[in-house]
């Protein structure tokens, strides 16, 4: 089933997760912790993972406080692009990964509003 039949099917509170994001560049004072950040929702080629531990990168400072063109960094944006998890849902035929496989990988940072300091992300199975 798709990530919406199941969102469709889950209560509410079960369609949003935590994330730990910023909605403007800055320094400290414009992190935040959401409790109703959408859980994203996957395509065909991607697994959704339940994240588990994900790593802090100075990366993530450098986008937050404006080192890179905004236009590469949709906001809010999800702090964090390493991650280790399990995944939760993944394409029925995919010769990869099934449900309840642990992973770990990495997500792109640019031109995605996404990030791994959160409950849950979508990763293509390639990465």
């Amino acid at each position: 089933s798709s990530t919406s039949e199941v969102l469709m099917k889950m209560n509410k509170e079960e369609c949003i997760m935590r994330a730990a994001c910023y909605e403007s560049h800055g320094g400290q004072t414009v992190r935040r912790m959401r409790k109703d950040y959408p859980v994203p929702a996957r395509g065909r080629g991607w697994v959704l993972v339940k994240i588990m531990a994900a790593g802090v990168n100075p990366v993530d400072y450098k986008l937050c406080r404006g080192d890179v063109p905004s236009i590469l960094v949709p906001k809010p944006k999800i702090f964090g692009g390493d991650l280790a998890g399990v995944i939760v849902e993944c394409d029925a035929d995919s010769d990869k990964f099934k449900k309840g496989d642990k992973v770990f990988g990495m997500m792109e940072y640019k031109y995605t509003k996404w990030g791994t300091y959160a409950e849950m992300a979508c990763v293509r199975e390639s990465a």
